[in-house]
């Protein structure tokens, strides 16, 4: 294996972004649904949970890189896991905004909204890592608490 990587955390990136190579597309395919902005913010969160699910390895590299704190995680030094961060953010506020307009979404800052979604998701991911293996938590609890959170009533 060292032959391929310097070190340790070099294999921890490349697998971190190989994986985001098709977490990526993912997103956009949700995003770009032509549902409604209400609509597309669940599905992206039941697509999230159900890629965390499919690749519950990947999930704990995640919660492990501090993706949600992306600019304190390490490696620090490496663009790419930034940039990935920064286009998934960017995204995710992009939506926030479009359900602005919409009328759909709750009022603030479209980049704090998607960080606070990026948490949630990431809580109920570190959550369902916690519990005994292969026992799901219940989806649509984290489906509930996103529409209270950011849907206008």
């Amino acid at each position: 294996m060292y032959s391929f990587f310097p070190g340790k955390e070099d294999i921890y990136r490349e697998i971190f972004l190989r994986r985001a190579a098709a977490f990526m597309p993912g997103m956009q395919e949700v995003l770009g649904s032509g549902a409604a902005p209400r609509r597309q913010l669940l599905d992206l969160a039941a697509w999230q949970v159900g890629f965390f699910r499919q690749y519950p390895h990947f999930g704990r590299l995640v919660l492990r890189g501090g993706a949600i704190a992306s600019p304190v995680a390490t490696p620090a030094e490496d663009t790419r896991i930034q940039e990935n961060f920064a286009v998934a953010q960017g995204m995710q506020a992009d939506l926030f905004r479009r359900g602005q307009q919409a009328g759909e979404l709750r009022a603030g800052n479209p980049a704090v909204l998607a960080r606070m979604f990026s948490g949630l998701v990431s809580a109920f991911q570190a959550a369902e890592l916690a519990t005994k293996p292969g026992e799901l938590l219940p989806l649509e609890d984290l489906l509930e608490v996103i529409e209270a959170a950011f849907a206008t009533r």
